[in-house]
């Protein structure tokens, strides 16, 4: 059995904040996201800081309760590292243009709920050559007065020995054909991932005389 609880509350005129607890009879209690979010920045800009799930792709930030599916896809697992879960800041920019344009930049711990265990602390712990840094555009155009597209892009990497580098990009075709009832209609959407990343613990490529393979920049493979 597992539940969620949800929390969010104004803190002043400037400031939200918001929580995300989850509890499994298997696994106990954990925070998932614990953030505060700022309401009021001049320019169209919004800063994100604390616990919460990174802008990457279309799933990879939903709750598992959200997906539009009974399991969160092995793909994402993989991938990205479960949710996107992350410690860290996120700045958003909402350009001041039709059609909808936005650009989100952020710099985390680390990115995938999975990797986050793993633990490193944000600042102070980590060099920010070893953090991960991301970049992700997102645009929505009306194709007509039913339909409308959302083509996103994703790019994150750790700059430290190019320790991890991660590309995506994503589309969702909506149609709502306003209709009395307002959850009718069709989403249809993809998304394309690769991630290319190093563990320091899994044992390393080695040739018949044992001695360690290295890659181009001479780096154990």
């Amino acid at each position: 059995a597992s539940g969620e609880l949800f929390i969010s509350a104004p803190i002043d005129p400037f400031l939200r904040g918001y929580a995300s607890i989850n509890g499994t009879s298997d696994e106990g209690f954990d925070i998932e996201e614990a953030a505060l979010v700022t309401t009021a920045l001049p320019w169209n800009l919004t800063l994100r800081g604390g616990r919460f799930f990174a802008d990457i792709g279309r799933l990879s930030k939903w709750h598992d309760e959200a997906l539009p599916f009974v399991d969160r896809p092995p793909s994402l697992d993989r991938l990205v590292g479960g949710e996107s879960g992350a410690e860290g800041i996120e700045l958003s920019w909402l350009a001041p243009v039709e059609p909808f344009m936005q650009l989100t930049t952020g710099l985390y711990n680390s990115v995938g709920s999975e990797r986050r265990e793993g633990g490193g602390g944000v600042f102070g712990r980590r060099s920010f050559s070893e953090l991960t840094w991301l970049a992700r555009p997102l645009t929505a155009l009306d194709l007509t007065d039913t339909a409308s597209i959302e083509l996103g892009g994703t790019f994150g990497f750790v700059p430290q020995c190019s320790r991890r580098r991660l590309f995506g990009i994503d589309a969702t075709l909506r149609h709502q054909p306003g209709t009395s009832g307002f959850y009718q209609g069709t989403v249809i959407g993809t998304e394309w991932l690769w991630n290319g990343e190093r563990f320091d613990d899994i044992d390393p490529v080695v040739d018949d005389s044992g001695a360690p393979v290295l890659d181009d920049a001479g780096n154990p493979l």
